[in-house]
């Protein structure tokens, strides 16, 4: 099995995702903040979807990176904020500090995944180059076979005439 095939298996949506130019990944991103934004603001302040907003982020920050993993974190905590802005509290202030600290999480798992990302790129890098290496040496190692293989047979029939006259 390839790896590619392993990777798509493993990871749809990067698979899905992987091939786009970098605004239609965002255009995703941005769309799906929207979209739990919306639902969060329907839902009301009463259950948090808050977790929903993490999916766009991860998406963004794996694979278009770190600077628009934060970009979509901000908007991610604007529509949050929004969303609850408009509740029964009379105070803004309260929305708009848990909108704050999500932002802070959402920074945090940015920070995060574009370690994990980096780290992954590097493996990847290496197994491709170790892959390569071990292409070689199979080659090589085929190489040596047939030459034995060659030279024995050559040998084979020289020395066996030697041992047979040494034998009588």
């Amino acid at each position: 099995m390839d790896l590619d095939d392993r990777d798509r298996r493993a990871l749809p949506l990067e698979a899905f995702l992987s091939g786009r130019p970098p605004a239609y990944v965002l255009a995703v991103a941005v769309l799906f903040v929207v979209g739990v934004g919306v639902a969060d603001s329907l839902i009301g302040p009463n259950i948090s979807i808050a977790p929903f907003y993490v999916l766009p982020i991860l998406i963004a920050t794996w694979n278009l990176g770190r600077a628009w993993g934060f970009l979509v974190a901000g908007l991610a905590a604007v529509a949050m904020q929004l969303a609850h802005v408009r509740s029964v509290e009379t105070n803004v202030l309260v929305p708009s500090w848990n909108a704050l600290v999500w932002y802070a999480v959402f920074l945090f798992v940015v920070w995060l995944l574009a370690i994990i990302r980096d780290h992954a790129k590097r493996q990847r890098s290496q197994l491709e180059s170790q892959e390569e290496v071990s292409d070689d040496l199979r080659a090589q190692n085929d190489m040596k076979n047939t030459l034995l293989h060659a030279v024995s047979h050559d040998l084979k029939g020289p020395l066996a005439g030697i041992l047979g006259a040494m034998q009588t």
